[in-house]
């Protein structure tokens, strides 16, 4: 009897240092791979690029959308596919003067309500609710900011002037005539003042033009313009 108890202790110790060995090799088992994860994750931490966080002024990014190119003895430049260009209306902005500018429109879907005419060298004063900044270079344009909404940055009397009305305004160094609504979205593309538009010289000629552009659809597209101005091309 005494023989079969010292036996069965025997066993029961062995079984413990079993027990206790599988529960080291479970626990360094569970640290390396936690260790070995940890190393991984920050050997291969994801980069954020923030040269691409670049503030968007008052345009809303366009997307999928095709153009196409038009030409007259004026100029060329590329409009959106599904626009059309219709007869040269009659425009009266000043008393006993009609400018017949020439005009691009859509009409189905998101180009509903979206338009562009074009001055050339008869060139009227527009009230517009936005403009944009350009700069002549040679037979093209670059093109800066959209500016904020007129009615944002123009000093105004409120007693006086009514929703709609029309008033001198200035946003940085140019000037232009301000609408003051805050719904629509016409837009002047200017250099120095509406009036003036720009002076391109190509082969020793020169001539002055006006883009305006308006989205008064489902979803305002500012970068649509922006695309035309930077498609133009002087004649």
């Amino acid at each position: 009897m005494r023989t079969k108890y010292k036996a069965s202790e025997k066993m029961e110790r062995r079984k413990i240092r079993l027990d206790v060995v599988f529960a080291l090799f479970f626990v360094i088992l569970f640290v390396g791979g936690g260790g070995y994860i940890i190393y991984d994750l920050n050997l291969n931490r994801t980069q954020i690029d923030d040269s691409q966080n670049r503030p968007i002024h008052s345009e809303v990014l366009s997307s999928n959308i095709k153009y196409k190119t038009v030409e007259n003895d004026d100029y060329t430049l590329r409009i959106p596919e599904d626009w059309e260009e219709i007869n040269r209306p009659q425009r009266i902005f000043e008393e006993g003067i009609r400018y017949y500018p020439y005009k691009y429109q859509g009409f189905e879907g998101d180009s509903a309500g979206r338009w562009l005419e074009v001055y050339v060298d008869r060139i009227p004063v527009i009230p517009v609710e936005k403009i944009v900044e350009v700069e002549a270079q040679s037979d093209r344009l670059a093109v800066g900011e959209f500016s904020p909404q007129c009615i944002d940055i123009v000093d105004y009397d409120t007693q006086k002037y009514n929703r709609n009305a029309d008033v001198e305004g200035e946003w940085g160094d140019l000037s232009f005539e301000c609408r003051l609504s805050t719904i629509g979205n016409t837009i002047a593309a200017v250099e120095t003042d509406a009036k003036k538009g720009y002076t391109f010289s190509v082969s020793g000629k020169k001539k002055t033009y006006l883009l305006v552009f308006a989205d008064h659809g489902s979803s305002e597209d500012n970068t649509i313009f922006r695309s035309i101005l930077e498609s133009f091309r002087s004649k």
